[in-house]
């Protein structure tokens, strides 16, 4: 059994990913992911100024957020906690890209479920690319920040476009943020499949606009 924090924190990681593995195969991983935080828990206890384990145990309850909100359940007090987690982790270690990077994450799920709810999601957003702005100026080839930065960008023009504004600045930034992914990681398929999500809206809103849609239409298509 473990007998300090860093054998707590390491023990806790493992049951992280073998939770992973088992929501991939379609397993319920919520027992396994609650061994994590109760190990990371006592990593924690044990060492209190611990960024990685307060990092660690955030992304579990991330995990665990995304997981319930694929299954119907209300996602939102665990991903409160993971902020808080993440928060705490960044206060120990400011300069942690990998950290900022999943906070910066969290928000952005935070403003799609207030979006969703009909409140303001700009605010939310705006700390989201702050988080992730700070992660690339730390790792200017942290791919995911850099996807989840032209996700933000098009959160915002989506929430332009529900308030009858133009959304194509901040549409084509997005597009921009993925192919700097693209750049950094050429086989990451997540800012691809968001190049062809955010050509078809730009070309959409475009189109019924009196403007011309085909760069729009070549980007969307280009990502297929």
């Amino acid at each position: 059994a473990p007998r300090d924090a860093h054998a707590f924190r390491i023990r806790g990681c493992a049951y992280r990913t073998l939770g992973v593995e088992e929501s991939l195969r379609g397993k319920d991983p919520r027992p396994t992911w609650k061994l994590a935080v109760d190990d990371l828990d006592e990593a924690i206890r044990l060492a209190p100024r611990s960024a990685d384990a307060w990092g660690d145990r955030g992304v579990v309850r991330q995990k665990l957020a995304e997981w319930m909100a694929s299954h119907g359940q209300d996602p939102g007090e665990t991903l409160a906690l993971g902020e808080r987690d993440l928060s705490k982790a960044l206060d120990l270690d400011p300069s942690n890209s990998a950290v900022l990077v999943n906070r910066g994450s969290i928000l952005l799920e935070r403003s799609e479920r207030e979006s969703a709810a009909g409140t303001d999601p700009l605010p939310t957003l705006e700390k989201a690319l702050a988080d992730l702005s700070e992660a690339v100026r730390l790792d200017p080839r942290q791919a995911q920040a850099l996807n989840n930065r032209g996700l933000v960008h098009f959160n915002v023009g989506l929430r332009a476009v529900s308030r009858g504004a133009d959304p194509v600045d901040s549409f084509r930034k997005a597009l921009a943020e993925f192919d700097a992914a693209l750049a950094a990681e050429p086989g990451f398929v997540f800012p691809l499949n968001n190049q062809g999500l955010v050509g078809r809206r730009l070309g959409e809103w475009q189109a019924g606009h009196g403007a011309d849609p085909r760069e729009a239409w070549d980007a969307a298509l280009a990502a297929l």
